[in-house]
């Protein structure tokens, strides 16, 4: 008898002559007890009881055509998260670039909004928690070209055409791992580089008539450019 309960059972049973016997339509990543007793003839003998725990089912996004399509925030605070699982995932066997070892790894794509933008992986939980991902565009099924991969979590991606796809894989790092690992990831979007991006778009400070600066003017340097102006 195969079940999911680690005691003796309390039916008579099926008897099977044939061996060996295969089990099929199992649940993934679920302890199963198989329970052994012989036919005497007359009587039966007790019952033997061993178990076995079946292998995790691959995630939905286990290969690159099934990735899970992101939601791209429209600024850096990743309000808007998708969580993954590495559980059960297998080698989608599409090209790497060396990095890591990819034979546990899982796919997303986003619809770029901006040339840049930023992917982040947060609330990693798990047995493995060094993770690599990856983004890279092109066609599942041999045709992907890698465009940027980090080893941190947060990577920035320049260089992207707003309205095209691209594709995030995530894998652990090591080879082989059985990672169980849980995490969130995130697409976020810079703002606009500041008003003053340019020198012809200085702002205009106001000169204090003493040292105590009781007039400053705020700046911020997020999404500044190179203005192309010459240093020294």
């Amino acid at each position: 008898m195969l079940d999911q309960v680690a005691t003796s059972p309390t039916d008579a049973g099926t008897q099977i002559a044939a061996t060996p016997y295969t089990a099929s339509s199992l649940a993934g990543n679920t302890t199963y007890y198989f329970h052994v007793r012989n036919n005497c003839g007359s009587e039966f003998s007790t019952w033997t009881t061993g178990s076995f725990k079946t292998l995790p089912d691959p995630p939905v996004n286990d290969d690159c055509i099934d990735a899970v399509a992101l939601t791209v925030n429209t600024d850096l605070l990743c309000s808007v998260k998708t969580a993954g699982t590495l559980l059960g995932a297998t080698d989608s066997s599409e090209p790497d670039n060396g990095a890591g070892t990819p034979d546990d790894d899982v796919w997303y794509s986003f619809v770029a909004t901006a040339a840049t933008h930023r992917i982040q992986l947060s609330n990693v939980t798990g047995n493995v928690t060094n993770l690599v991902h990856e983004v890279l565009e092109g066609n599942c099924g041999g045709g992907l070209i890698s465009l940027n991969i980090s080893d941190p979590d947060t990577s920035t991606i320049s260089g992207l055409t707003p309205g095209a796809t691209y594709y995030v894989r995530v894998f652990s790092y090591g080879a082989n791992t059985k990672a169980n690992t849980t995490f969130d990831l995130c697409v976020g979007t810079f703002p606009p580089p500041p008003a003053n991006d340019d020198c012809s778009d200085a702002v205009i400070l106001t000169v204090n008539p003493d040292a105590s600066c009781a007039s400053v003017s705020p700046g911020n340097l997020t999404s500044a450019t190179d203005s192309g102006e010459g240093d020294n």
